[in-house]
């Protein structure tokens, strides 16, 4: 296994994010080819998944929303999400607090 600097050296990564296109109609789907690459259309909802460099996301990001067949554009959050979690002891403390209560059952005469 490389460490990470030398794998980046090796393979320069390029960050990309992805743009979420809402569209009134899906014909002229072909022109969104030139911002990224299409990675998902939804027929049913009309929006498609465009993944693009994230130093081209703000310019694309305006042409795409001039554009007359384009309803609105989202930016993806995902690269913004932290994927870190804590590490939690599970033999030390199973994290929650559990109060017994002295609680008497009755059962009915009827039954």
């Amino acid at each position: 296994m490389l460490d990470n600097e030398k794998q980046e050296q090796i393979l320069p990564w390029k960050k990309r994010r992805a743009l979420i296109v809402w569209m009134h109609t899906l014909r002229p789907l072909r022109q969104l080819r030139k911002f990224g690459i299409i990675s998902y259309v939804s027929r049913q909802m009309k929006y498609v998944l465009i993944y693009m460099d994230e130093v081209a996301i703000e310019k694309n990001m305006s042409v795409i929303e001039k554009l007359n067949f384009v309803r609105s554009v989202e930016r993806s959050y995902r690269p913004d999400v932290s994927i870190e979690y804590s590490k939690i002891d599970l033999e030390d403390d199973d994290g929650f607090d559990v109060e017994e209560l002295g609680t008497t059952i009755k059962l009915s005469d009827k039954v």
